[in-house]
């Protein structure tokens, strides 16, 4: 099972930070199906395996990036088929990193506030807000 990571300029915060319409719902419909997925948009989530804090900015039903090759999935296609998620995590230096991953590799987070990660807390907070109350753009 492999993570995907992604360096990203803090402008990409930004864009995320400012109103844009997101989908609320924690279904969705692929090929008459209904999928659900156990994290939603803004919520602040850890990495199983390396115990990093991150805040989820989107869901995916199934992987969507690239085709995988045989090599990169395992010889059944559930992890493939299960939801991946877009989460913003902070490397070392505190920079935010863009990383794909999937439903497996994520735990819920027990804490809403992280003293030494406020740049996640103010990420999460902002999101979900939007999702409260979205701001007209007319």
């Amino acid at each position: 099972m492999r993570s995907l990571v992604y360096s990203i300029e803090p402008s990409f915060l930004l864009n995320y930070l400012r109103p844009f319409p997101i989908f609320t719902a924690k279904h969705s419909f692929i090929g008459g199906l209904m999928m659900a997925s156990k994290f939603s948009i803004g919520q602040q989530v850890r990495h199983k395996l390396l115990g990093y804090l991150g805040v989820i900015i989107d869901v995916d039903p199934e992987y969507s990036l690239d085709k995988p090759s045989l090599d990169d999935i395992a010889a059944d296609n559930s992890l493939r088929s299960s939801p991946w998620y877009h989460v913003v995590m902070e490397d070392e230096e505190g920079k935010p990193v863009h990383t794909y991953l999937a439903e497996a590799q994520i735990a819920y987070e027990a804490f809403s506030v992280h003293p030494e990660q406020q740049t996640l807390d103010e990420l999460a907070e902002s999101i979900q807000l939007q999702l409260q109350a979205p701001r007209l753009r007319n």
